[in-house]
């Protein structure tokens, strides 16, 4: 008749508290006052008070706000109107396909709309005067070119313009006074001299020297390309190219 208890009973007088719940549950309405409908709770669920000194078992409206008087040494014990869940049955066997449903018939074609009125054309507009040409622009200097084997005043130093302040040349030997990189100071060091001479000779650099400090900014070889630098350093005022 109910689910089964959450809180234990002795064995002994599990047939008494059955009973007295089963008439406690009859006259819980007029003994207690509260609706018939809120026994059980909402969940479901019976909530009753099972005294350990006389055995009997009466149900409250534990919604309600009532609750065992455990002073007087009664336990709280509920137990459920819905028995346990049964286990899942196995799953049935899939049915047969239905056979294909009739092509429905193919509707009507619609009427084809009428072709709209086409616009009128509009008027040409006239023709504009040609302008006046333009005058013929002086014609720039020559991109300076570099020449292999010996410095010249201005020529293309990996993919930057060197200016020389005056250049000599031997057979063995090829110099540049006052060497400059787009206009600009270029750092006295070994990496500098060995780059401009690779590219202006194909050897190695002779010598390279300088004094005081570069003018900010000069520029500096990394290995791959030119660029700008800051930092302390004197400028290269003299190298020379092996040839």
């Amino acid at each position: 008749m109910f689910g089964p208890l959450r809180n234990s009973i002795p064995g002994s007088l599990l047939a008494k508290a059955v009973t007295v719940s089963t008439t406690a549950l009859s006259l819980a309405g007029p003994l207690s006052g509260v609706a018939h409908a809120d026994i059980p709770g909402a969940n479901g669920v019976y909530t009753g008070c099972y005294s350990r000194v006389t055995g009997s078992l009466r149900v409250i409206d534990f919604e309600a706000g009532q609750r065992c008087r455990t002073l007087l040494g009664e336990n709280t014990v509920t137990w459920s109107q819905t028995g346990p869940k049964g286990a899942t049955g196995a799953t049935g066997a899939t049915g047969p396909t239905g056979s294909a449903g009739a092509t429905g018939a193919t509707g009507a074609t619609g009427d084809t709309g009428a072709p709209g009125a086409t616009g009128a054309t509009g008027a040409t507009g006239d023709t504009g005067a040609p302008g006046a040409t333009g005058a013929t622009g002086a014609t720039g200097p020559a991109a300076p070119q570099p020449i292999l084997g010996q410095f010249i005043a201005t020529q293309i130093v990996r993919d930057a313009t060197l200016t020389c302040a005056t250049t000599t040349v031997t057979a063995t030997n090829t110099s540049c006074s006052g060497p400059q990189i787009n206009g600009l100071d270029i750092r006295l060091a070994g990496i500098e001299a060995q780059a401009i001479c690779n590219a202006v000779t194909g050897q190695g650099f002779s010598t390279a020297s300088g004094s005081g400090a570069a003018a900010v900014p000069y520029v500096i070889w990394t290995g791959t390309a030119w660029t700008l630098s800051s930092v302390g350093a004197t400028p290269m005022l003299h190298l020379s190219c092996n040839r």
